[in-house]
Order: C-alpha cells, then sequence, then structure tokens
C-alpha cells in the first residue's frame, strides 16, 4: 500500500517561487504532490527523484485560460491542483517539457489577476477591520460596566493582533507581488529552485503563534459557556454575614421575612475575574408584616439590590466607578458627588422612597439601590460600618 502524509500549505499562494521549490525538494525526499487542497497538501511515496513543479495564474472561468491546461499538458506538465488562481503543475516523467515561460513580461501580465485578487482582499479585510473596531467601541461605550465585570474585554482585545496580522498579512503580500513584477519587467525569471526554509519557517511561526492566540482565547470562552450551563444563576442568600450591606443591616431581622429564596428577586451570588477579583451581587426582598407602607396601601416589603466590587487597583476602582455612573444615569436620573470623610468617592441619586448610592473606600467599590422607607443616611451609616479595615 503507499504511503502517503499531509502537510500544510505553510507558503501563501503569492510565494510562487517558493511553492515551486518546495514542492521540488518533496520529490527529492522521494514525496511526489497529488492532492492540493486550501489548507493542505497531500504527497505520496515514491522513489526520490527530481520532479520540477510551476504554479501558474490564471482563471478557470475564462473559457480562453482553460485552454492553458490543454496547452501546457502537450507541452509535458499535467496538471496536479490549484489554490484560489494559482494552478500547480508537474513535469511529466520520462518527459522531454517545455519551459512554460521564457518571456517575464508575459508571466508578469498573468501575475494582475493575483494582485488584483489580493487587492480585493485587502480592501474588504481593512473595512472589516474597521467595522470590527467600531463594534467594539461602540459596544464598550454602551455596556462598559460589564468589562469590568465578567471579562468580556479580553476576547475583544484577542481580536486586535489578528486584525493586525490580517492587514500586514495583505500588506507583505502586495510588497512581495510588487517585488517579483519588478524583477519580471526588468527582464528577470522567476527563480524555480530558490531557497524557501526561512519563508516557511517565518510563515510557520506566525500560524502557531496564531494557533496559541485561538487556543487562549477559546479557553476564555469555554468556562463561561460551562457557567451558564451549569451554575446556579440565583443562589440562595446565605444565613450569615455577607461583605456587603444585606437586609439584616438595615431592618431587625426578627421583624421580617423573605418573600422567596433562590429566584431573581432573592438571591446572593459571588464571582471573579482578572480585573475585579472579588464580585458580590445581592438582590432581597422581604415582607415586614407588622407594618405597612406610609400610604397603608399593603404589606411593607423594602428591596435591596446590593453589589461589591473588590477591584485589582485604585486606579481601576475609579474607571469602575466612572462606568458604573454612565451605566446608570438616565434622562430623570443624574448622580450627585458629595464629600465624604469615611470614603474617597460618594455619588448618590434620590426621590421619596428610592435611592441609590455608589461609594469608593480605596479599592473597594460599592453601588447600593433601595425602596423603602428607610432613610439613606440611614443606609449608608450601616454600609459604612461593615467596611473592610
Amino acid at each position: 500500500m503507499t504511503k502517503k502524509k499531509r502537510r500544510i500549505w505553510w507558503l501563501d499562494i503569492w510565494n510562487i517561487e517558493e511553492q515551486e521549490s518546495w514542492l521540488t525538494d518533496m520529490s527529492r525526499k522521494g514525496w511526489k504532490l497529488t492532492k492540493v487542497g486550501q489548507l493542505f497538501a497531500t504527497f505520496e511515496q515514491i522513489e526520490p527523484q527530481e520532479l520540477n513543479y510551476r504554479c501558474e495564474v490564471f482563471k478557470w472561468n475564462n473559457r480562453h485560460e482553460q485552454n492553458r491546461k490543454s496547452f501546457y499538458e502537450e507541452a509535458g506538465w499535467e496538471y496536479v491542483g490549484s489554490r484560489q488562481h494559482v494552478h500547480i503543475f508537474r513535469e511529466v516523467v520520462n518527459t522531454i517539457s517545455t519551459e512554460i515561460h521564457t518571456e517575464p513580461i508575459e508571466q508578469a501580465a498573468s501575475l494582475t489577476i493575483l494582485r488584483s485578487s489580493l487587492q480585493t482582499r485587502a480592501w474588504t479585510t481593512l473595512i472589516l477591520s474597521a467595522i470590527i473596531i467600531l463594534v467594539q467601541i461602540l459596544t464598550f461605550q454602551h455596556d462598559n460596566v460589564r468589562y469590568f465585570t465578567d471579562e468580556s474585554f479580553i476576547p475583544s482585545l484577542m481580536f486586535i493582533p489578528y486584525i493586525i496580522f490580517t492587514n500586514l498579512y495583505m500588506m507583505f503580500g502586495r510588497i512581495h507581488l510588487t517585488r517579483m513584477f519588478r524583477r519580471l519587467e526588468s527582464g528577470e525569471l522567476l527563480n524555480h529552485d530558490v531557497h524557501y526554509k526561512r519563508v516557511l519557517n517565518r510563515n510557520k511561526a506566525i500560524g502557531y503563534s496564531l494557533i496559541i492566540l485561538f487556543v487562549i482565547f477559546i479557553s476564555f470562552l469555554v468556562p463561561d459557556i460551562v457557567k451558564i450551563g451549569s451554575q446556579d444563576r440565583y443562589p440562595d442568600i446565605p444565613n450569615e454575614e455577607i461583605p456587603i450591606i444585606q437586609m439584616a443591616d438595615i431592618i431587625n431581622e426578627s421583624t421580617f421575612t423573605p418573600i422567596s429564596q433562590g429566584d431573581y428577586i432573592n438571591f446572593y451570588r459571588v464571582e471573579s475575574n482578572i480585573l475585579v477579583p472579588k464580585q458580590y451581587e445581592l438582590h432581597q426582598n422581604v415582607e415586614v408584616p407588622e407594618k405597612t407602607w406610609e400610604d397603608k396601601s399593603s404589606i411593607y416589603d423594602p428591596f435591596l439590590q446590593s453589589y461589591g466590587y473588590e477591584v485589582r487597583n485604585e486606579w481601576f476602582a475609579e474607571r469602575l466607578v466612572q462606568s458604573l455612573l454612565a451605566d446608570n444615569t438616565e434622562t430623570f436620573k443624574s448622580y450627585v458627588y458629595q464629600r465624604n470623610s469615611v470614603v474617597d468617592e460618594l455619588w448618590f441619586w434620590q426621590d421619596d422612597s428610592h435611592f441609590d448610592y455608589i461609594i469608593r473606600d480605596g479599592k473597594m467599590v460599592y453601588r447600593v439601590v433601595y425602596y423603602g422607607m428607610e432613610s439613606m443616611e440611614e443606609v449608608l451609616k450601616q454600609n459604612l460600618a461593615i467596611l473592610p479595615g
């Protein structure tokens, strides 16, 4: 049984000379190209021999160009396969073949197809890159707190090397083709036995770097996907002290009963990421049976949303405060800054029975949203009392 093996096409389609030299070198090592794919080249083991290859550029859908294949076969070259507009021919064994190109100007003209195709791809890539960057900027402006709390900024940042690489890749391709054109137009034929290993090894290094970057990118996505499928979205509120203010700090615990537990209005969640190693979120809705709202409409049932963020450092903590302010400011809701001797920053908004404040103490950030009859001053006092240190 004939032995076969596959190799990645590390050489770009515009590396005409390098591809020809590599394929010929493979035949010297006893491997003949049998199948051409966009990503892989398939080889069949043979007796080591000198098999010359030529890479021709033309369009199959052009009726005039289709005649080239027959012409090349008559000249002693067999068709092997194609990579887009680059078609690979191999010298027929035991046949006196005629060199495909003897006029450099003629070959330069055939390469215009490759240059036009590359130019179209380059513009498309540049436009798509601009769109991706614009979308990321708009997303950040619309929901920038999320970039602190769920590491969604990391995949976005990791797109940047891909964008840079892709645009550089197209640029280097155009530079390479331009140099080939100049040589051909000066009357110099292409070198079919050029040293290809430097280009091959460079492309391998770039390719493996991108693969590693892609694996890292996936490693950030998979845990989030698994967490979404397996994590309890609404964990029960523990019957113990927690690092953020809870209803028991505001109202005597013996006077209220939880409305529910482990659902979207009553839960306690702890999470972590790179910028904010510790994140706490509490939603708590309770009833005070012996008490009614001031208008006597129903049993008093205050609702608390409490958040705590232990940020990596003070600089990021300051940025997080600004993001929280930007994300939660509305037409009818504008935060006011108030100097406070205990914490570094205090921002608040309030109306008759609803208030919302954000405080920063060093690298700790807290946000409290409260619907109830207790005053903001009372709740804030309790909040300051539980600050670490």
